[in-house]
């Protein structure tokens, strides 16, 4: 079953230079997906060989292709990809790799999970077991203190939209324990595995 492609939850990315040879696998894992609200946009960034008919060979309305005529490389090419995305969320994937047919549903389920937890605030380290259990993480942090700091320091911060928000949470987790934080995201994914 296809979604609408007016307004796709998520837009793939993929740029792409000289890879006629490769390109086609990758659009077809990104097809294969289990989750199928996506559109896939390719952007040729200004190849020579015969990557654009292997892409136009694809008959699928969720591929839309796009050409640059000058090659500006893989970060100018990314943009112009995320100029042209409709979708709610941006995902990249190189011209030379292929997806597993669950790596989007899975992603997208951490992400539903996440948005629809009860946002908690961390004023002091005794809050932290009672936060860790509300979310569902169960850690044992080498250092509890520093990483309700760090929690209560990302938690503060703009979570959304300006560069500044994501630079201070960003100094957060450097000035108190990436490690720790590191722990406690993985604990988060292994739920949704």
């Amino acid at each position: 079953m296809l979604i609408a492609k007016n307004n796709p939850k998520v837009s793939v990315i993929i740029p792409t230079y000289n890879r006629a040879h490769l390109i086609g696998r990758a659009i077809k894992s990104v097809l294969n997906q289990t989750y199928k609200d996506f559109e896939i946009i390719i952007v040729d960034d200004g190849s020579t060989d015969k990557t654009e008919e292997v892409v136009k060979d694809f008959k699928d309305e969720r591929v839309r292709y796009i050409r640059r005529e000058k090659n500006k490389g893989g970060s100018a090419a990314r943009n112009t990809g995320i100029k042209a995305a409709r979708g709610e969320y941006i995902a990249f994937q190189d011209s030379d790799d292929e997806w597993l047919p669950e790596k989007l549903e899975k992603q997208m389920k951490a992400f539903e999970a996440m948005a629809m937890a009860k946002p908690v605030i961390a004023t002091k380290v005794s809050d932290l077991p009672e936060i860790l259990d509300r979310c569902g993480w169960i850690v044992e942090p080498e250092n509890p203190e520093q990483l309700a700091k760090t929690i209560q320091c990302v938690l503060n911060n703009p979570k959304e939209g300006e560069e500044i928000g994501r630079k201070a949470r960003q100094k957060c987790i450097e000035k108190y324990s990436w490690d720790a934080m590191e722990k406690v995201l993985l604990k988060l994914f292994e739920k949704y595995e």
